[in-house]
């Protein structure tokens, strides 16, 4: 998948921010409207990150209260199906 610039969701643009060194693979700022990515590291592990923040993106707009470990397993599950499916480049 290419990692873009900005994404729409819920209305909003969110631009998409990576910053070396970051100390985390990626975040979403919900009251601010962006996303940021730890711009060094392995481009599968980008858009695993992408898609987490995306989950939490869902979690935050539908009020789902998802916790850290339910985001994980379906990041995890989701971009598994991706990939085995070749959906992602």
């Amino acid at each position: 998948m290419r990692i873009p610039k900005q994404i729409k969701g819920y209305g909003f643009v969110y631009p998409i921010f990576q910053k070396k060194n970051y100390k985390w693979l990626g975040t979403i700022n919900h009251k601010k409207g962006y996303i940021v990515l730890q711009k060094n590291q392995h481009h599968c592990r980008k858009e695993s990150s992408l898609l987490h923040e995306l989950i939490h993106m869902v979690s935050s707009e539908n009020d789902l209260n998802l916790k850290e470990t339910q985001v994980n397993l379906l990041e995890t599950g989701l971009y598994q199906i991706l990939k085995d499916n070749k959906l992602l480049k």
